[in-house]
């Protein structure tokens, strides 16, 4: 069974081997343009990051409406049996 931390902490996102890739080829690159590319690469791995913190909270907000929808459901259930327990007491 895989464990799972009990209070989530604040990771930094593991950028994929060819954006890491891209970024040491980068530093490779003489002065000129290294200062042309390196804000674009910026930009990528900002752009990258935001997209999965994105994705995270579209994860955590599906993982809440499921379980409100279970207690929902549940509430859903015992008034149903609530409601017929009374009927029952009022034809009987």
């Amino acid at each position: 069974m895989p464990s799972h931390p009990r209070f989530r902490t604040k990771t930094e996102p593991v950028l994929p081997l060819s954006v890491r890739q891209l970024g040491e080829e980068i530093e490779k690159l003489p002065k000129w343009h290294r200062e042309r590319l390196e804000p674009i690469y910026a930009r990528v791995v900002d752009a990258f990051r935001m997209r999965t913190r994105v994705m995270q909270l579209a994860k955590e907000a599906l993982e809440q409406a499921r379980l409100e929808i279970s207690l929902l459901k549940f509430d859903n259930e015992v008034t149903r049996k609530e409601n017929e327990k009374l009927r029952k007491q009022l034809e009987g």
